[in-house]
C-alpha cells in the first residue's frame, strides 16, 4: 500500500506546510479571529468529545456489518468474493478513521493546553491542524458509510462485469445467448468437474467446493495452469453476471462458447475417464483448446508493475482503479503465463515482472545506415533483432533476415499501436521477407519464440534527400 501511504503522507505534510504558513502571517494581524478566548476553547473541547463519540459510534457501526457481510459470503458462494473485498476496504477505512480521531483529540487537547496567548505560531498552528484533521475524519467517516450500502455487492458486480466484456470482446460471428442458456451451461460444468475430482479421491466427500475440485484436479496435473485459470475466470464471470444490476442480464457471447465448449470437453473426459488412451486424448484436446484462446493480458497492469516493482495488490488496485478481486484475477493469469511471480515479505505478499521480461511499451530512434541496419529490443526468448535499409524519407524497408525473427508482415495507416490485438496478428500475411514500410505503417515482427513486436514507422530521414543522416523513429509494442 505504499502508493496510497505516499499520497496520505503528501497530503498531510502539504497541510503542515500551509498550515505553518498561515499562522506566521496570522502572527502579524492585530485580529486573527473572530471569536473570543472562551468560544475558541469550547470549540476545541468540543472537537475532542465528539470525536471520541464518533469513533465509538464507527466501531459499533463497523462490528454489525462485518459480522452481516460475513454471513453473506458463508451462505452464497458467488458473493464471497465481493463480501470479503467490502470487508477488507471497510476494516482498512476502520484503521484510518481510528489513527485520524487519535490524532484529532490529542491536537485538540494540546489547543487546550498550550492556550496562552492566541497570537503565538505555534498556537495558531496546532488550532489549524486540529480543524483540518477533524474536517479530514469526516470525510474518511462518509467514506465508511458509502461501504455500508447494501447495493454494494451488485454494484461491483456490476463493474466486473463491465471488465469482462471489455476483455472478451463479443465475435460477430456468434449469437446472443440467453442468462439461462449460461447458467445451465455452468451448472452443468462445475457439477461435472465436482464429481470428476471426488473420483480422484480416496474417501467421498460431497461437500467439496468447486474452487478446491479444480485445485485437486491441478494438483493431480489433470488440468493445466492456465485451464485452472481459464475456468476461474468463468466462475467469476458468472458470479459478476449473477449479481449484475442489469434488468436484462447480457450475457458476453465469446465467453458463453468458451464454457459451452469447456464443459462439453469436461463432459468427454468423464466418459472416457475409464480408458487410458480416451482420456488422455481429450485432455490433450482439453489443454490445445485452452492454448488456442487469447490470453487476455492486463498489459496496463503488466507496465505499472514493472514501473513499480514489488507492489501490492492493493497499490495495483488503487492505482489501475479497478476492484481488488479483478487485480487478483488479472494477476493470477500474469504469474500462470509466467510474467509475473509473487513474493513473500514478512508483512506483504508483493509482485514483481520477472527477470527476463522486457519493457513492452516504448520507442527507438537510430542512424539505420549504421550496424547493417539493425535494431535489437529485448533478450532471450523475447529478443527482435530488427533490420532495415534505405528507401527514400517516405518509405523504409524492414526484411526478416536475422536469426531471431522467424517472419514479418505489414499493417497499414495504423493510428494507435495499443489497438492491435493477437486476434488481428494472426490474419496478416507473413508470405515475404521484404516489406516497404510507410510513415504510419506498423511492422509486425514474430521471433523463433513466437511471440510478436509492433513497430509504428513514425519518421523516416534520408541523408539524400536533405536530411544530415539517415534517422528511423518507432514506437514499439510487445504482444504478450
Amino acid at each position: 500500500m505504499f502508493l496510497n501511504r505516499t499520497r496520505d503522507l503528501g497530503i498531510i505534510g502539504l497541510s503542515i506546510i500551509t498550515n505553518f504558513a498561515i499562522s506566521i502571517i496570522t502572527h502579524f494581524i492585530n485580529k486573527p479571529f473572530w471569536f473570543n478566548e472562551n468560544q475558541l476553547l469550547y470549540i476545541f473541547a468540543t472537537i475532542a468529545q465528539v470525536t471520541g463519540g464518533l469513533l465509538g459510534l464507527t466501531l459499533a457501526a463497523y462490528t454489525l456489518i462485518d459480522d452481516k457481510l460475513k454471513k453473506i459470503g458463508d451462505s452464497d458462494e458467488s458473493s464471497l468474493d465481493y463480501s470479503n473485498q467490502i470487508r477488507i476496504e471497510n476494516f482498512e477505512n476502520l484503521i484510518s478513521i481510528s489513527i485520524s480521531s487519535i490524532f484529532s483529540i490529542i491536537l485538540s487537547l494540546i489547543v487546550l493546553l498550550v492556550y496562552r496567548n492566541r497570537h503565538l505560531e505555534i498556537t495558531i498552528f496546532f488550532m489549524l491542524e486540529s480543524v483540518y484533521i477533524f474536517i479530514r475524519l469526516l470525510l474518511k467517516i462518509y467514506t465508511f458509510i458509502q461501504g455500508a450500502n447494501p447495493n454494494n455487492i451488485s454494484l461491483k458486480g456490476e463493474k466486473e462485469k463491465e471488465l469482462f466484456d471489455s476483455e472478451y470482446s463479443a465475435n460477430s460471428t456468434i449469437e446472443e445467448t440467453s442468462f439461462g442458456s449460461f447458467i445451465t451451461y455452468y451448472n452443468i460444468l462445475e457439477e461435472t468437474i465436482k464429481n470428476f475430482a471426488q473420483k480422484q479421491l480416496p474417501e467421498k466427500n460431497n461437500n467439496i467446493q468447486f474452487l478446491d475440485s479444480l485445485s485437486i484436479l491441478k494438483d493431480l496435473d489433470i488440468i493445466s495452469e492456465k485451464c485452472y485459470a481459464q475456468i476461474n475466470e468463468l466462475r467469476l464471470y458468472r458470479n459478476s453476471l449473477v449479481h449484475s444490476t442489469e434488468d436484462n442480464k447480457i450475457v458476453n457471447p465469446t465467453l458463453f462458447e468458451i464454457l459451452k465448449n469447456i464443459c462439453n470437453l469436461f463432459l468427454s473426459l468423464t466418459d472416457a475417464s475409464d480408458n487410458n488412451n480416451s482420456c488422455s486424448e481429450v485432455k490433450g484436446a482439453l489443454d490445445n483448446y485452452i492454448n488456442s484462446l487469447p490470453s487476455n493480458i492486463d498489459e496496463k497492469m503488466l507496465c505499472f508493475l514493472i514501473d513499480h516493482p514489488r507492489a501490492t495488490i492493493r497499490d495495483i488496485a488503487g492505482s489501475l482503479n479497478i476492484s481488488v478481486s479483478a487485480t487478483k484475477r488479472k494477476l493470477q493469469k500474469l504469474i500462470t503465463y509466467g510474467y509475473v511471480e509473487k513474493q513473500r515479505t514478512n508483512k506483504h505478499i508483493t509482485f514483481q515482472p520477472v527477470a527476463s521480461l522486457p519493457k513492452i511499451y516504448g520507442s527507438f530512434s537510430f542512424d539505420y545506415s549504421n550496424n547493417n541496419g539493425l535494431y535489437v529490443i529485448g533478450d532471450n526468448e523475447w529478443k527482435f533483432s530488427t533490420k532495415w535499409s534505405k528507401g527514400s524519407d517516405k518509405i523504409i524497408h524492414a526484411y526478416s533476415d536475422s536469426d531471431d525473427i522467424d517472419c514479418i508482415a505489414r499493417c497499414k495507416n495504423v493510428s494507435n499501436i495499443s489497438n492491435i490485438r493477437k486476434d488481428i496478428l494472426l490474419k496478416q500475411d507473413y508470405s515475404s521477407r521484404c516489406r516497404d514500410i510507410e510513415i504510419g505503417d506498423v511492422v509486425i515482427w514474430k521471433n523463433i519464440y513466437g511471440h510478436y513486436l509492433l513497430t509504428l514507422v513514425k519518421q523516416i530521414h534520408d541523408d539524400t534527400r536533405g536530411y544530415d543522416s539517415d534517422l528511423l523513429e518507432c514506437e514499439y509494442r510487445i504482444i504478450l
